[in-house]
């Protein structure tokens, strides 16, 4: 989901961003096709959509990095797992759970898990337990173990809190919301 921040702030940074796109495409046009200023106008117009998605640009950076090496299959693989689960009829509260797990685990940077509500129910309570019986707690493990493999090298760290991201989800995701 998408969030448009239109605070008074955001529209005077727009404002600038735009007056720098305009800026930018009038020097494109008078060095006559100059490949630079044609590469600066399409990256300041890149930031200008980011920030009004409230994205930020390091989120990106990090998640191009983390799809390129192995959070596409991560996520097919949890994808695959959530339709499968969604096969069966009493299985398609699990497979939302992991269709929840594979979009995380697509794009994470950027993104919060947080419980929903600020109270878990006993039904999502009973469920969980039915959860970590049934493999989450083998997820969850693997995600903590990436995660201090990653941690192990400093260019590594923010994969590797990632993964601790997943590992809590992956331990307990009924009741939770990723935002």
């Amino acid at each position: 989901m998408l969030i448009v921040d239109f605070s008074k702030k955001n529209w005077i940074y727009f404002a600038r961003l735009l007056y720098l796109c305009v800026e930018t495409r009038r020097y494109t046009a008078l060095a006559e096709k100059n490949i630079k200023a044609s590469f600066m106008f399409s990256l300041v117009c890149c930031i200008f959509v980011l920030k009004l998605i409230n994205i930020s640009i390091m989120s990106l950076i990090g998640n191009i990095i983390w799809v390129i090496f192995g959070g596409l299959v991560m996520a097919a693989a949890y994808f695959i797992l959530a339709i499968a689960y969604c096969i069966t009829i009493i299985g398609i509260p699990v497979g939302v759970q992991l269709f929840k797990m594979a979009g995380l685990s697509l794009f994470p940077f950027g993104r919060v898990v947080r419980d929903r509500n600020g109270e878990m129910g006993c039904w999502s309570m009973f469920l969980n337990i039915l959860w970590i019986v049934f493999g989450g707690i083998e997820m969850a493990l693997t995600h903590a173990v990436m995660g201090l493999i990653f941690c192990v090298t400093i260019v590594g760290i923010p994969f590797g809190k990632q993964h601790f991201k997943l590992a809590l989800l992956a331990l307990m995701p009924f009741g939770k919301e990723i935002q």
